[in-house]
């Protein structure tokens, strides 16, 4: 199945209001602009609104983290997504479910197995993890848990591909300390 999306292009500096474009309590793949070798993947939840009330730029994001030669699952807060430099992509995941939020999406999160398991996709410098592999067992685990819902015939696997293809050259190595010129954000 072919993924379609609209995309808005931000410029670094730009005032928040152009992120007008995030939905509220929406699920979004990011990509980071990358340090090594490739783009940093994360789960952000943006903030729920009234409908009288403007759009925020505040969520909370979900990703693996390496550190002292060990992954760990870390949930932070975000007060300004327009205030992040290294945001290259919001890819749309999925509408939350009415009453499902930060704290659900957590619990799910919080039981996935930070290790290799013999696939793809895993950084050998990094332990044999990656964030790559995270985001796929994240995203997997939130649509078997029934916390998001994929198109019909859309499996994981497609989503991150499609977003993948989206956030730059194949080869990141190439965009290392690189401007990208702002963050897109991509809605289905």
């Amino acid at each position: 199945m072919a993924l379609t999306s609209s995309t808005t292009t931000l410029r670094r500096g730009s005032h928040s209001s152009e992120l007008t474009k995030v939905l509220p309590s929406t699920l979004y793949l990011t990509f980071n602009a990358p340090e090594v070798n490739d783009y940093h993947r994360a789960l952000f939840i943006s903030s729920p609104s009234g409908s009288d009330d403007p759009p925020t730029n505040d969520g909370t994001l979900f990703h693996s983290v390496y550190a002292n030669k060990t992954w760990s699952f870390e949930r932070r807060e975000v007060r300004n997504l327009a205030a992040s430099k290294k945001l290259v992509l919001m890819y749309c995941i999925s509408a939350l479910p009415c009453g499902v939020g930060a704290d659900a999406v957590e619990r799910v999160l919080q039981g996935i197995k930070l290790e290799h398991r013999g696939r793809e996709g895993g950084n050998a410098s990094l332990g044999g993890y990656s964030c790559v592999l995270w985001s796929f067992d994240a995203l997997q685990a939130l649509v078997e848990n029934g916390l998001i819902s994929l198109p019909p015939g859309t499996g994981v696997g497609n989503i991150l591909q499609h977003a993948r293809e989206m956030a730059g050259p194949d080869d990141a190595r190439t965009m290392v300390g690189q401007d990208f010129g702002g963050v897109r954000v991509m809605n289905h």
